[in-house]
């Protein structure tokens, strides 16, 4: 009879972590699927600038028959827009990098079934952060497209601003990972 209460007990509190579990798995599958579509807005995003980008270099050409005397001045915009490009594709790769990095998240992301909870609302708040200090750099380059006035070096700080903001994202994702790995391990146990 003592047995049978224990076994019924047991059973009850394997249910009830059991939902537990299928709760978290809910909300992460959820976050993902918010990430997802953030992601594709700015991929939209960058899109847009590409386009815009295409329409300046466009525009210059038409410029370059109308002002011969700033032949020189549009030779050296020419130079620019040709770094930017090689820019752009460190870019480019910059992001396919932060998708990778996206993807190696969401896996981790449907490995923890435990209370964390708390930790993940401070990470939403973090990428928050980072969506708009991100948002804020996209429309500063915009308005430089715009002037046609690129400082390849005030680039190439903002590339390396924004990849040690990857690296520091990467090491808090996994520093994440590994206090939710242990917190599976203690629930296993």
């Amino acid at each position: 009879m003592e047995w049978e209460q224990k076994c019924i007990e047991s059973n009850n509190k394997h249910k009830e972590i059991e939902n537990v579990l299928d709760e978290y798995e809910i909300t992460i599958t959820r976050m993902i699927k918010d990430s997802q579509k953030e992601k594709e807005r700015q991929e939209l995003k960058i899109n847009k600038l590409l386009e815009e980008r295409n329409y300046l270099h466009e525009s210059s050409e038409v410029m370059e028959t109308s002002f011969k005397e700033l032949r020189l001045k549009f030779e050296e915009f020419k130079t620019q827009n040709e770094i930017f490009s090689k820019n752009e594709e460190l870019m480019k790769q910059t992001i396919a990098s932060l998708q990778n990095d996206v993807l190696c998240a969401s896996q981790r992301y449907e490995q923890i079934k435990s209370h964390a909870e708390e930790k993940l609302e401070m990470a939403n708040v973090e990428i928050a952060k980072v969506r708009n200090d991100f948002d804020k750099e996209l429309s500063a380059m915009k308005a430089k497209l715009l002037r046609k006035e690129l400082d390849s070096q005030s680039l190439n700080q903002k590339i390396k601003a924004l990849q040690e903001q990857i690296n520091i994202k990467t090491k808090e994702n996994e520093e994440l990972a590994t206090i939710c790995d242990a917190l599976v391990s203690k629930l296993e146990n």
